[in-house]
């Protein structure tokens, strides 16, 4: 692998800086309690058949950066595809348990101990930039992606994926008159195609991010939903258990996602963007 590494020497962000401390330590105490558990998820499984099919399409033999790698599911999917990988996260344990994956894949990687608001990588310097669940817990998410758009190449395609919320959570927040988020602990944010009119400002309107992308020079090329959910109340009723239980049927799931308007009403979003030349 190239070495696309450089020094840290441009300062951080005030208050990236400021709080650089206590976020490193937030999220080693996640990391201490929970491992991979979120890709056990139904609607998770979803999520990751979703974001392989896109890595095996726009990924092969290229070298891919991921920020937020976590405890590298997406680095060994990579890797498998005889891509050399780099993989950036804030929490040490993470890296540690992301080595031991990569070691057993004999993949050809670089992990690095950095945070996303300040990335140790050249501009230009990676063919594919990985960004999934992440952007939500990012409290400089302006300045997140200006450091995603310096380090990829021109031309270069990024994927991200973000939590939206799902047909079954607005139905739940009209029932139960409160905001519901999906991570109400990690997450500053959450995004949604349709704002919900009892909690008008919740939720970051997609259409918002997709600006914030495209000032940075990230064309969308593809946005599409991930696992569908339907109200989890419908479950009290006879035909509400066999409606749910028709809808995660796998292949099912997979059709109501890519519908027109149901597709913009799932539990995650996908993002395919291409950086200008």
């Amino acid at each position: 692998m190239s070495n696309n590494l450089k020094r840290n020497d441009t300062p951080a962000p005030t208050q990236a800086k400021e709080e650089l401390s206590s976020l490193r330590e937030f999220n080693e105490d996640v990391a201490e309690k929970l491992h991979d558990t979120w890709a056990t998820g139904y609607f998770q499984q979803q999520l990751i058949a979703r974001l392989n099919s896109l890595y095996e399409r726009y990924f092969k033999e290229k070298q891919v950066c991921e920020v937020g790698c976590g405890d590298g599911r997406n680095l060994c999917a990579i890797a498998s595809l005889g891509s050399p990988v780099i993989g950036l996260d804030i929490s040490m344990k993470r890296l540690e348990r992301s080595k031991s994956k990569l070691d057993a894949l004999h993949a050809n990687y670089l992990l690095v101990h950095s945070y996303g608001e300040h990335l140790p990588v050249k501009d230009e310097a990676c063919d594919g930039i990985v960004c999934t669940e992440v952007l939500e817990h990012i409290p400089e998410d302006d300045h997140f992606l200006s450091e995603i758009a310096r380090i990829l190449k021109p031309g270069a395609i990024a994927v991200f994926s973000v939590p939206t919320v799902s047909l079954g959570r607005h139905i739940d927040m009209f029932v139960h008159k409160r905001v519901i988020f999906f991570d109400p602990v990690e997450h500053v944010r959450e995004y949604t195609f349709y704002r919900n009119r009892k909690f008008p400002d919740a939720f970051m309107q997609v259409k918002e991010l997709l600006s914030q992308f495209r000032a940075h020079g990230l064309e969308p090329q593809l946005v599409e939903g991930a696992g569908f959910e339907l109200p989890l109340g419908i479950q009290k009723y006879v035909i509400g258990r066999k409606l749910m239980q028709w809808s995660k049927d796998v292949e099912v799931n997979r059709f109501l996602s890519k519908l027109p308007v149901l597709g913009k009403l799932c539990v995650y979003t996908c993002f395919v963007l291409k950086k200008k030349p």
